[in-house]
């Protein structure tokens, strides 16, 4: 492979670009506000709520 003054250039470019770009996504993500945490127990008494109602729908015939 030739490495060309070109090719230097390129990478050097993106090296920089790329290191500003980290900093402002790392500035970005500061502001965001925290995720509120999963309410697992509540998933899971949807998805059984939904097996429920699914099921009674098969029995009475209603898909």
């Amino acid at each position: 492979m030739i490495i060309n003054g070109f090719f230097v250039v390129a990478v050097a470019l993106v090296c920089v670009l790329g290191s500003i770009e980290f900093g402002r996504a790392r500035q970005h993500d500061a502001r965001l506000q925290p995720a509120e945490p999963i309410d697992y127990d509540a998933i899971e008494e949807e998805s059984q709520t939904r097996y429920e109602d699914d099921a009674d729908a098969w029995r009475k015939g209603e898909r």
